[in-house]
């Protein structure tokens, strides 16, 4: 269970990453005539945005995978140690 939720919040990840760069060009005529900015304003803000989203993301799916790795390395360690002591008792 708890790999399918880390697999979801991977994905949920992933999805933000395309979703916000479709959204921005996508609707650069709002945002034009909702701001009054014009189209190359728009423009350069998005691709900003765009670039910032994309090593944020980066940055969040690395963070993940190694709190992943972690969290099993710890499980692991935990039950290796709970495995000796118990040997031991026997």
């Amino acid at each position: 269970m708890i790999h399918f939720i880390k697999l979801n919040l991977v994905s949920i990840i992933y999805a933000f990453i395309a979703l916000i760069p479709i959204q921005l060009i996508g609707n650069v005529y709002r945002i034009n005539r909702l701001t009054g900015w014009k189209i190359a304003t728009i423009n350069t803000i998005t691709a900003v945005v765009i670039i910032i989203e994309f090593i944020v993301g980066t940055i969040l799916i690395l963070t993940s995978f190694f709190i992943v790795i972690g969290i099993n390395h710890l499980l692991l360690n935990q039950i290796n140690l709970l495995n000796s002591f118990l040997h031991h008792q026997s």
